[in-house]
């Protein structure tokens, strides 16, 4: 029978395990800030947590995308965000290209409580901005790979990300300081310079790194 990796046993002889047992805490303690954000905002951490998705998307989204990223049925994003609609937060329109899809807006309202609710994770910001930029880009070709496989098991719905779309183009350039080239922008591009959720992204089919 496998060990729990929460077992001090296990961690002393297993960097990979408490690499996953910090992670764990970190997101334990996140979501502890937004949920205490939220309770104070009269708010649940799933409204709140939809508040920040929507400022920080590039484009509309509706209530399956919100569905499918979260892992809840389209029942439940659907009562959240009728809750935020009649908190005036959100607005809900139909979709030009799709008549029976609803997208979902932020209000002025709106944006402004998805930006105060998005003040506790500044802390994140502030320590990695101590690190140089070989280790800020270390960290984030490492989360980026970590999605990715999290990806490939089905487990979180696919992100915007360099590692999965069609105008990436890894180790182009092996050995140097910007390995990597965007065929979109025409440019190489250093670790440091992944995206997790860009605009322009477009899927590959299958390509999962």
């Amino acid at each position: 029978m496998r060990q729990s990796i929460f077992d001090p046993h296990v961690q002393a002889e297993s960097p990979e395990a408490k690499i996953a047992v910090g992670l764990i805490r970190v997101g334990q303690a996140l979501s502890a800030m937004r949920n205490s954000f939220a309770g104070d905002a009269g708010l649940s951490g799933l409204q709140v947590q939809l508040l920040i998705d929507l400022a920080a998307s590039a484009r509309l989204r509706g209530i399956s995308h919100l569905a499918g990223r979260h892992g809840l049925t389209a029942a439940t994003i659907s009562d959240s965000i009728r809750v935020l609609a009649e908190k005036g937060l959100v607005t809900k329109s139909t979709s030009v290209a799709d008549g029976r899809a609803v997208n979902i807006s932020l209000t002025r309202e709106g944006r402004h409580v998805a930006a105060a609710a998005s003040e506790w994770a500044q802390m994140l910001v502030d320590v990695v901005s101590s690190w140089d930029e070989d280790r800020r880009g270390e960290v984030l070709a490492a989360l980026v790979s970590l999605i990715g496989a999290m990806q490939r098991e089905g487990w979180i719905q696919t992100d915007r990300m360099c590692a999965v779309c069609r105008f990436f183009e890894r180790d182009r350039y092996p050995g140097t300081s910007s390995p990597h080239h965007c065929r979109f922008i025409d440019a190489p591009l250093r670790p440091v310079d992944l995206r997790i959720d860009c605009p322009d992204f477009e899927a590959v089919v299958n390509e999962i790194v």
